[in-house]
């Protein structure tokens, strides 16, 4: 066959088409609707009101009653505002309670909405992600990512996530935790509120932290053709100065295979833990650009690539 240049103009102009046209055939970006394969979701927390779209729930009794995450100008990657968890009258200020544990999860239109939900296929891959800051370097804080099965959650009592309130420790949830543990910072994936496998965050040394360094936390879990199995995996960029680039991508890395049946079969609300002890530690409470997504198995994109690529080569 030959191909004159108006067929090659052709195919190029598809070709270009085709690569436009694939983030909205294959869902867009989404800010509310379930989030399902092809569409992604991105809250950069720079409107005063994308903090509201997180339900808070605390997940220790000695948590104070004024603990939320607020939206707090100025802060933030670039400045331009960030998820801050702190009292409710002074977002900032020290946390005055022993134990300060809370979860954030996305629910726009609240926990009885299906707004803001995550549908994962079979052989599809969810990615969650966000970027910490370290604006007090100590111990016993703990920022974690990650999601909890649907019907854990009560939407009658926006306060309750199962018997914990916490969401990388209830059951039927994976989370991953940058947490302080035996005198190392280190990356933790956890299974259904039990550890699965953990590991260092900087090799064989122990890792101290800079004050106001920026990290992002990535957590991409795999659907498999194998009933109740999830191939995961926890990774750790360290960023720039201000966050907007990555200086070391992949600091840390960690992997699994998880069984969950209530997870393979139920939809998920994804979101955000944060656990600052003893009183007064302010270790990572900067959270920005909490993003999620749901990409499709590949043969799926190259089914409607083909397709698209072969109408246009017949026409004449």
């Amino acid at each position: 066959m030959t191909t004159t240049p108006q067929r090659l103009s052709l195919l190029r102009l598809t070709t270009a088409a085709l690569l436009a046209f694939l983030p909205l055939a294959l869902g867009g970006v989404s800010s509310a609707a379930t989030i399902t394969g092809g569409s992604s979701l991105l809250v950069d927390f720079n409107s005063p009101t994308d903090a509201d779209d997180f339900v808070v729930a605390k997940a220790s009794p000695s948590s104070p009653a004024n603990l939320d995450f607020n939206n707090v100008a100025g802060q933030g990657v670039g400045g331009s505002g960030a998820g801050v968890w702190g009292p409710s009258t002074n977002p900032t200020g020290p946390l005055s309670s022993g134990a300060n544990d809370g979860s954030a999860l996305y629910a726009p239109a609240g926990l009885s909405s299906t707004d803001g939900l995550i549908d994962v296929g079979v052989g599809e891959t969810f990615t969650t992600s966000v970027k910490i800051n370290l604006d007090t370097v100590g111990i016993g804080a703990v920022p974690s990512i990650g999601f909890v099965a649907e019907e854990t959650i009560d939407p009658n009592n926006p306060n309750q996530i199962s018997g914990t309130n916490n969401l990388n420790s209830t059951a039927n949830s994976m989370s991953l935790i940058f947490r302080f543990f035996q005198g190392a910072h280190r990356l933790t994936l956890r299974n259904a509120g039990f550890d699965a496998q953990s590991i260092d965050t900087n090799d064989s040394n122990t890792f101290t932290p800079v004050a106001n360094e920026w990290y992002e936390l990535r957590m991409i879990v795999e659907k498999t053709p194998t009933a109740n199995t999830f191939n995961v995996t926890g990774q750790l960029d360290r960023l720039s100065a201000d966050g907007t680039s990555v200086v070391e991508a992949n600091f840390r890395e960690i992997s699994a295979v998880y069984e969950s049946a209530s997870l393979y079969t139920d939809e998920w609300r994804g979101g955000l833990q944060y656990l600052a002890n003893p009183s007064g530690n302010t270790l990572a409470r900067v959270f920005d650009e909490f993003s999620v997504s749901v990409t499709p198995e590949p043969s799926s994109i190259a089914l409607l690539g083909l397709t698209v690529l072969g109408v246009a080569w017949r026409r004449p």
